[in-house]
């Protein structure tokens, strides 16, 4: 046996059980057309191989990733612009090391692409994120981030773009996370508190996520090239000294500085420390973002994903395999500048501001 990285392209037909109960030999007929005059072509064309054609489905190779994924678009394509096609497909795309067994293929990127394909609308395409950084650029159609997700039988969560607008769902019990789907981790009690120590803090409940954010605002606000952040609920963030300074309107904690249309950001007014980012948008009212090296301990809480990384200096070189996401890549961003009147995913852009949202307008570079 051997192992090697190859693009994995997995297929469902959508109904088939109940298409073979209303009417077999037409479904079989109709199945037999599509896989002569579209599928097999395609696959072909692209240079993809078949390694297991089931009734309802089917599973195939490909050297390349971007050849998966235009593959995957002609295929759909083909069908939708046929009126008297019977059939719908669910396509998943994965890039991952696979063993291959004779002219079988096994491993973690196989399975992968087959949860992705349960993910997909009728019709759509689900990619992983190694898929994603592929193509991106190169294929003319947009996937969008959905988040992440825990499936059966695969350790980590998941990170799914989609061709599609459908919000996924892989369970009643799914709870979504500020920015993304991801699940609570291992916790223990976190203090902290700025450079001067005139602001201590302590953090009672769970981290919701943490990340790196490469985006301008970030950046303006720190000084530094990118900071990372510890999402929190709101009501965790306990203040046993001192209270940061928001410069802008006052309420029970300060002055508030409004640094975009979504968000405040408080510091210490003694050494300057940056503390935490406020949100201002209704749907994020119950969490807080905490700079992370703030912490008393921050070796403990390492962030899990990069945000913004459409600003990030050329100059920073950072070798890690955490995922890279553009701010307008994150659906819960989008949906929070959306509501401000901005749109941030018309073109590929870079959003900052400076020195007040409230007399100047976003630039758009």
């Amino acid at each position: 046996m051997e192992r090697k990285l190859s693009a994995v392209l997995a297929t469902d037909i959508v109904g088939y059980s109940k298409l073979m109960e209303i009417d077999e030999e037409a479904t079989l007929r109709v199945l037999k057309r599509h896989n002569e005059e579209v599928f097999n072509p395609e696959i072909n064309r692209h240079g993809g191989r078949v390694v297991n054609l089931m009734g309802d489905g089917a599973l195939v190779e490909f050297i390349s990733a971007v050849e998966a994924v235009k593959c995957a678009l002609a295929i759909q394509r083909a069908i939708e612009g046929n009126s008297e096609t019977q059939i719908q497909l669910r396509i998943g795309i994965n890039l991952g090391d696979i063993i291959i067994d004779g002219e079988d293929i096994f491993g973690n990127g196989v399975n992968v692409a087959a949860r992705l394909e349960t993910l997909a609308a009728p019709g759509g395409i689900c990619i992983s994120h190694s898929v994603f950084e592929q193509i991106n650029g190169k294929v003319d159609e947009e996937f969008k981030s959905h988040g992440d997700f825990e499936v059966k039988n695969i350790s980590k969560p998941l990170r799914v773009y989609g061709n599609f607008d459908r919000k996924l769902t892989v369970s009643e019990n799914e709870s979504v996370r500020p920015f993304f789907d991801l699940k609570e981790k291992k916790w223990t009690p976190i203090a902290g508190g700025c450079l001067c120590g005139e602001i201590r803090y302590l953090i009672n409940e769970p981290l919701i996520d943490s990340n790196f954010c490469h985006c301008r605002m970030c950046q303006l606000f720190s000084g530094a090239p990118v900071i990372a952040a510890s999402v929190v609920p709101k009501k965790a963030m306990i203040f046993s000294k001192g209270d940061p300074k928001y410069y802008r309107t006052k309420d029970d904690h300060g002055f508030f500085y409004k640094s975009s249309p979504i968000a405040e950001r408080g510091f210490c007014h003694n050494c300057g420390s940056g503390i935490l980012y406020r949100p201002l948008v209704t749907r994020w009212s119950d969490w807080v973002a905490v700079f992370t090296a703030t912490f008393d301990e921050p070796q403990e809480y390492g962030p899990a994903w990069h945000l913004g990384v459409e600003s990030q200096m050329p100059w920073l070189v950072i070798r890690d395999d955490l995922d890279r996401l553009r701010c307008k890549d994150s659906p819960g961003l989008v949906d929070a500048w959306a509501s401000a009147g901005i749109d941030i995913t018309c073109r590929n852009i870079t959003i900052y501001q400076r020195p007040n949202f409230l007399t100047e307008k976003v630039v758009n570079l």
